[in-house]
């Protein structure tokens, strides 16, 4: 038996520097990632505009598309309107702009009509309570949308009805579409 407890005392032993050795070296590469992510971070990983966090490494015509309310083609032309404006190309990474071009692009996007964008291309060309022509983004567009379905379903119209309901807005037939939007109705499994 006292061969057998020198064994293991050995191999304690072993396990205990194991451990020391693996406390004294660097941290892993997982653990470097994280610390990396934080620098970039702090040091233009991440911009904010029009109260959305993008990403600094994209070029700037794909990164509005982050912003909620702006799709490709209004990327492209606020993109092409702002290196018109700064002379910067929109493949320029969005983290290389300084802050006064930052505040031109947030201007350019904020209120599109002082830059001669389209009345067309907005997406509330006309609003119903001031009749200005406006771009809405963020959270002012999903609080307009709400406010717009409450104000059709007071005065129960069929739109905002079926839109409650679920059912198809613009016409389309019913019988063989939109059949994801129900509940099953049918046999029930035992």
């Amino acid at each position: 038996m006292a061969k057998t407890d020198s064994k293991n005392v050995k191999k304690n032993k072993g396990n205990n520097d194991n451990k020391e050795k693996k406390q004294d070296r660097e941290p892993k590469r997982d653990d470097r990632k994280d610390e990396r992510k934080v620098k970039q971070a702090g040091s233009e990983g991440i911009v904010r505009i029009v109260d959305t966090d993008v990403s600094a490494s994209v070029p700037i015509s794909r990164s509005l598309g982050d912003i909620k309310g702006m799709g490709i083609r209004y990327n492209a032309l606020i993109a092409r309107i702002f290196e018109n404006k700064t002379k910067v190309e929109p493949s320029t990474q969005i983290g290389k702009l300084t802050d006064e071009q930052i505040l031109i692009l947030e201007d350019i996007i904020k209120d599109p009509v002082k830059y001669k964008i389209p009345k067309w291309f907005v997406n509330k060309p006309v609003d119903i309570w001031d009749g200005s022509q406006k771009h809405l983004l963020g959270s002012e567009l999903l609080f307009n949308d709400k406010e717009e379905l409450d104000r059709l379903g007071k005065i129960k119209h069929r739109k905002a009805l079926r839109r409650v309901r679920g059912l198809p807005v613009r016409g389309q037939r019913t019988k063989s579409g939109f059949r994801h939007r129900r509940k099953a109705v049918g046999v029930v499994k035992r």
